[in-house]
């Protein structure tokens, strides 16, 4: 199955793709706070499922676009760069400084190398609305 090409797409078509992401998001996990003890898992398959069903297209499609969207940002991550989708958050790449840990087991000390991880730090909209 060929990739979707996202320069392709408008940054309108892009706006709306992320707005069926938060919708299917807020869909499948309901009106939950973050107080509640019961949360509900929202698996990849959730998403493109309801995604496709709010849309009415098929779920190949949702998938290739989302797989893209996910590529795009681990791709951007991979050179530094940061993703910001208005609204939602931001993802961006941190380094975290060589250390020394300590292995719980035998209580040995074990040398950590400096590595970059992907950090995601929400929208005040989507902190807002208690998720």
């Amino acid at each position: 199955m060929p990739a979707l090409d996202l320069s392709t797409l408008s940054i309108a078509e892009l706006r709306v793709l992320a707005g069926d992401l938060a919708r299917a998001i807020a869909t499948k996990l309901g009106p939950q706070t973050r107080k509640e003890t019961t949360m509900t898992r929202l698996n990849k398959t959730d998403v493109i499922a309801t995604i496709a069903a709010l849309r009415g297209i098929a779920q190949s499609d949702v998938r290739m676009i989302l797989d893209d969207v996910l590529n795009l940002i681990t791709k951007a991550a991979d050179v530094g760069d940061t993703v910001t989708l208005k609204a939602f958050g931001v993802f961006a790449p941190r380094t975290r400084k060589a250390r020394i840990a300590r292995n719980p087991a035998t209580g040995a000390e074990v040398a950590v190398a400096e590595k970059t991880v992907l950090t995601f730090k929400p929208a005040k909209a989507v902190t807002a609305a208690g998720v």
